[in-house]
């Protein structure tokens, strides 16, 4: 959804869920060079937009083990 003062996106999936801050917080530790890097640049995208542009960002597991949607919020308010 886009608006005048912000930007929001919702990305449904049925994956398994996962530490998703943990995985933020992981990515930094794992190597000194961003390049090095084979996988989770989707955490290190993440990061980056909420560290240093800061963008809102959520991440939503289900509480009952039958509903298997997850729900990664992304929002930007533009000041």
């Amino acid at each position: 959804r886009v608006s005048s003062d912000q930007l929001e996106i919702s990305i449904w999936d049925e994956g398994l869920p996962f530490d998703f801050e943990g995985l933020l917080d992981s990515v930094d530790r794992q190597f000194s060079h961003p390049l090095e890097r084979e996988a989770h640049w989707g955490g290190v995208l993440m990061r980056k937009l909420r560290q240093k542009h800061h963008w809102i960002i959520h991440y939503h597991c289900p509480d009952h083990p039958s509903t298997h949607r997850n729900r990664l919020y992304i929002q930007k308010v533009f000041s």
